[in-house]
C-alpha cells in the first residue's frame, strides 16, 4: 500500500486535500472521492500522485566506529 497525496485542479493554482492510502493511482482517486464526498461534476479534476513508498526499515551506520 502507497500513500498518495489527493489534489483538485481548477482554475487557480491546485485544491490539495488531503493523503490517503491505497494499492494504486484508480483505488486513491475513487478513495478520495468517495471519502472526501467530492461532487460528480469536480471528479475529472481529482488527481492523485504518489507521495512516498512502502514503509522502510530503518538506516545503519555502517563503518562508524564508536
Amino acid at each position: 500500500m502507497y500513500r498518495w497525496r489527493i489534489s483538485i485542479f481548477g482554475k487557480a493554482p491546485a485544491r490539495p486535500l488531503r493523503i490517503v492510502v491505497a494499492p494504486d493511482e484508480a483505488a486513491a482517486r475513487t478513495k478520495a472521492i468517495d471519502f472526501y464526498e467530492i461532487e460528480p461534476s469536480q471528479q475529472f479534476r481529482v488527481v492523485a500522485v504518489r507521495s512516498s513508498g512502502p514503509k522502510r526499515p530503518p538506516r545503519t551506520k555502517e563503518g562508524v566506529k564508536s
